[in-house]
């Protein structure tokens, strides 16, 4: 049965686990040839390898020249960094599966041990950092008692919860959020610091996520689950996580050039 290119494209979308290896379809041979010469288009003329070369070398140099603008900075910050590197980008199991992304809300709730180990060695690294530089607990519970009594109540809030497991989880992760905060404020210069995460986190994310996309689409570019409309994602775990990705690093890097000191720009010309 043939039909017209336009409608075989998008039953190819509807089976996106196919969409790149050209098999495993009942669909005429000549609409096949159609279908993998828009895939060798969508995948431009570089070699993924060596674009993946130069995006690296790329983000190597922005770090690089973003540490020289920043050097009181200490190389703890690191840790924070990551931690938001991680809040920003898909889940780490989901980088090592085989086959095209598709929307899969269970394994968001079902988590990783990839994801738990990682997350346990950055708050267990945030507590040495934070008991090697002595923080005044004291301070810190007088000047943020309405915080704490936000945590209070999402800690509470787990008793009535359908999947308290899932939310205790979760309560854990926004409890690293406040322990990575104190890392940052804990730093000589808190603001300095905290601009130089932000930095670090848009020099790295959105090269490699316009990378993925058109080199590694099967990793950058993710299918609905319903509907198989075709959807930007880069790094992030699904298109409106990219979206605020790429909003929060614009707004941050326009306004450190519109406000900040000029040696600043040489970061970001």
């Amino acid at each position: 049965m043939s039909c017209p290119v336009g409608w075989e494209l998008r039953l190819r979308c509807a089976h996106p686990n196919e969409l790149f290896s050209g098999v495993g379809t009942n669909l005429p041979r000549q609409h096949r040839t159609v279908l993998l010469s828009t895939d060798r288009r969508f995948l431009g003329f570089m070699p993924p390898t060596l674009a993946l070369l130069l995006c690296s070398g790329f983000v190597v140099s922005l770090l690089r020249l973003e540490r020289k603008q920043n050097p009181n900075v200490s190389h703890a910050l690191w840790i924070p960094t990551l931690w938001m590197m991680s809040c920003a980008c898909k889940p780490l199991a989901s980088w090592f599966s085989a086959g095209q992304m598709t929307e899969d809300y269970g394994a968001v709730e079902a988590g990783s041990p990839w994801d738990r180990t990682f997350l346990i060695c950055l708050l267990l690294a945030g507590i040495l950092i934070l008991k090697k530089r002595n923080l005044d607990w004291r301070s810190f519970r007088r000047d943020n008692t309405w915080l704490l009594v936000i945590y209070a109540y999402a800690l509470v809030s787990i008793v009535w919860s359908e999947f308290p497991f899932v939310s205790l989880k979760r309560y854990i992760r926004f409890g690293g959020t406040l322990l990575m905060a104190l890392v940052v404020l804990s730093e000589r210069e808190p603001l300095r610091a905290f601009e130089s995460v932000l930095r670090r986190s848009a020099f790295t994310l959105v090269p490699f996520s316009l990378l993925l996309i058109k080199y590694y689409p099967h990793l950058g570019v993710m299918f609905g689950r319903w509907s198989g409309q075709r959807m930007w994602v880069g790094v992030a775990s699904q298109k409106n996580g990219l979206g605020i990705l790429c909003f929060v690093s614009a707004f941050f890097l326009f306004w450190r050039i519109r406000f900040g000191s000029p040696r600043d720009h040489v970061v970001f010309i």
